[in-house]
C-alpha cells in the first residue's frame, strides 16, 4: 500500500512539472500595429495584436483586438537566434501586407503573396514597395 501511494505521489509531481515546463515554453508576444494590414487574403485593422505559439505546435496564431479577428500561420524553427522580435510588412502604395514574423525560437516567413498584393504590385499607380518593421515584445503575465 505504501509503494502504491509513493508511486501515485511521484506521478502527480512529474505530471505537474511537465505541464509547467510546457507552459514556460509557450511564446506569447504583443505588437501595436499602426496601420491596417493584410495576410492570407484577410484584412485586419490597426491596433494591438497578440502572437502566440505553444511549445509543441508549428502553428502561430495572431489575434487582433481592434477588429476581433485572428489568423493561423505555419511557423518554422528560427534559423538564427535573433533576440529582436518583429513583424515585417511590405508597403505597396497605402496597403500593408505581412511577410514575416521573427521571434526568439520561431520564424514565420515566406508567406504566399495574396491576390490583393499581386494586384497592388501590378497597379499602374503604385511604383514604390517598402519594407516596414514593427517591433513586438513579450507579454508579461
Amino acid at each position: 500500500m505504501k509503494n502504491i501511494l509513493t508511486n501515485l505521489m511521484t506521478s502527480a509531481v512529474l505530471l505537474c512539472s511537465i505541464g509547467g515546463g510546457l507552459e514556460a515554453q509557450t511564446v506569447r508576444l504583443q505588437a501595436k500595429i499602426p496601420f491596417a494590414w493584410q495576410v492570407n487574403n484577410q484584412r485586419h485593422n490597426a491596433g494591438e495584436c497578440t502572437i502566440a505559439r505553444d511549445a509543441v505546435s508549428k502553428v502561430v496564431r495572431i489575434d487582433c483586438s481592434a477588429d476581433r479577428t485572428g489568423v493561423y500561420l505555419s511557423a518554422a524553427p528560427a534559423a538564427n537566434q535573433s533576440s529582436v522580435a518583429r513583424m515585417v510588412f511590405h508597403r505597396i502604395g497605402n496597403q500593408y501586407f505581412l511577410t514575416s514574423v521573427f521571434a526568439p525560437g520561431m520564424t514565420v516567413g515566406n508567406l504566399p503573396v495574396s491576390a490583393a498584393e499581386k494586384e497592388a504590385i501590378a497597379s499602374e499607380q503604385t511604383r514604390e514597395i517598402a519594407t516596414v518593421f514593427v517591433d513586438i515584445k513579450p507579454i508579461v503575465d
